[in-house]
């Protein structure tokens, strides 16, 4: 932006003569809407608007009528003024733009405090690559863009991409970082988030360019922003067994060291995506159990003291159980807890009848909701608008999903802080009916309730479940669901199949 404005400052200065120059004004705008022309005057003078001090304002004189050397230069800097700290707050930036953005907070480190979004795609290249994975000076051109004196706090997503159509399968478990070769890294302390989901290209070239960095490497990088409050984790894992394991239980050793309560990490979310894992299943270890039971562990006690969690993944009801029983804390402080169920459990078995075997992904997006709109009365069959019958139904498998829900429920009665909590389910295609439950304090909301008002000045529970509806059993068991927070069993339990109006059970 200096550059540009700078530039624009010595052209103008190099055609006015010494002496004023009249200012004739501009264009007036096409009423009529079908001129370009007019269209761009009237932009034109929307921002002139903004940057030129307000004529009903005593303390500021207006721009002269005419052009000088001065009133251009004057208008440029408070062109600059304006908008620099928006082009700033929202980055999107490669190797090239790192170091411009180095050079460009060198010649003006009061651009600091503009940083708030930052979006790095390092496209790795030959160069990057060693017999033992990517040299750490790939990251170098980072961290030497934000390191130093920080002022902003900058939300940062980091991602990778193939430099070269042959580095595309370079790595198909994740990117690791050959530290032998290479200087060490600077600290990032400007750092509040920090990112790891990939980007979601739309055309196939653009996700065969996309790598991702090893789940390991992903704990690992976290010691290097030592002002870190929030940190997203995402992996998608591998098909082999063994190595998904490794990489999960070698993750899980790492978390009591980065999420350690000293470094006030509030904020922490952990997707792991197992794609199309279901067309492999033949027995229990064949997900991993044993390596889920000792994530859920590991996780539970290093994000004992965070506010906010998500995680994405498979799922089981060990996830949600009393860690007091075996001498941990458990969730205390937790306020919001969003949790985005795999269609299976570690045991291998699905939550939801139908067929198993499918190609359709088995994950449950972090960000996923149904459109609402598009929905069909027969599509609560498991029928699809085009005739074909959803390759997962709604119904779930009930002693499969009993426990779970049980478990989670009895999380809910145990925490006192706890806000909102939401247990989401993605059955077959995008536009399938949705499968939720979601609790909330009074005055709480969700995209999930579609912001009804029904018992808002109570606890609520909703089942947001299709043709399924739970069993007294079951929501009992919910009506204590607000004992932790002090609310005894006065929770409201609400049904709701989305075509129908929600009822109170």
């Amino acid at each position: 932006m200096d550059r540009l404005s700078q530039e624009l400052i010595d052209r103008i200065a190099a055609l006015l003569p010494a002496g004023p120059v009249p200012m004739a004004d501009p264009p007036a705008a096409d009423t009529g809407g079908g001129s370009a022309s007019g269209k761009k005057a009237s932009i034109v003078k929307q921002l002139f608007s903004h940057v030129r001090p307000r004529r009903d304002d005593p303390k500021t004189r207006p721009l002269p009528r005419y052009w000088t050397r001065a009133s251009a230069a004057v208008l440029c800097y408070r062109w600059q003024r304006a908008v620099e700290p928006l082009v700033y707050a929202h980055l999107v930036l490669g190797y090239p733009g790192l170091g411009r953005l180095r050079a460009a907070l060198a010649r003006r480190p009061e651009r600091r405090a503009y940083l708030r979004s930052l979006t790095v795609v390092l496209a790795l290249a030959h160069e990057h690559w060693t017999d033992g994975g990517v040299r750490l000076d790939a990251l170098q051109p980072l961290f030497a863009a934000l390191s130093g004196e920080a002022v902003a706090a900058v939300d940062l997503t980091l991602r990778f991409a193939a430099g070269h159509p042959d580095l595309r399968h370079r790595t198909r478990q994740g990117i690791v970082f050959d530290r032998v070769h290479g200087a060490p890294l600077d600290l990032a302390a400007c750092v509040r988030t920090l990112d790891f989901t990939p980007a979601t290209p739309a055309t196939e070239r653009g996700r065969r360019d996309v790598l991702q960095l090893h789940l390991a490497e992903q704990a690992s990088l976290v010691r290097r922003f030592p002002g870190l409050q929030s940190v997203v984790w995402h992996y998608a894992e591998s098909e082999l067994q063994e190595v998904r394991d490794r990489s999960r239980d070698g993750f899980a050793d790492a978390l009591a060291e980065q999420l350690s309560q000293r470094r006030q990490i509030a904020n922490v979310g952990l997707t792991l995506r197992i794609g199309g894992l279901g067309t492999g299943i033949s027995a229990a270890s064949s997900v991993g159990r044993d390596s889920y039971e000792g994530l859920y562990a590991k996780l539970r006690a290093a994000t004992a003291h965070v506010t906010e969690l998500s995680y994405a993944g498979v799922v089981g009801p060990s996830l949600f159980l009393d860690p007091a029983a075996a001498g941990g804390d458990g969730w205390h402080a937790l306020r919001h807890l969003a949790v985005r169920m795999a269609l299976l459990t570690p045991a291998g078995q699905f939550y939801f009848d139908g067929h198993p075997y499918s190609p359709l992904a088995l994950d449950t997006p972090p960000d996923w909701r149904p459109a609402y709109a598009t929905l069909q009365p027969e599509q609560h069959d498991g029928i699809a608008p085009d005739g074909r019958p959803f390759l997962f139904c709604e119904r779930p498998a009930e002693d499969v999903m009993g426990p779970l829900l049980r478990a989670w429920a009895g999380l809910l009665a145990r925490l006192p802080a706890l806000q909102t909590a939401s247990l989401v389910a993605r059955r077959g295609a995008d536009e399938a009916p949705p499968w939720a439950v979601w609790y909330g304090t009074p005055g709480r909301t969700s995209p999930w309730v579609d912001g009804s008002g029904m018992d808002g000045d109570r606890p609520r529970v909703w089942f947001v479940t299709g043709r399924w509806r739970p069993g007294e059993d079951l929501v009992r068991e919910f009506r204590m669901a607000g004992r932790g927070a002090g609310y005894g069993d006065n929770v409201s339990v609400i049904y709701w199949s989305i075509l129908d109006p929600p009822v109170r059970i």
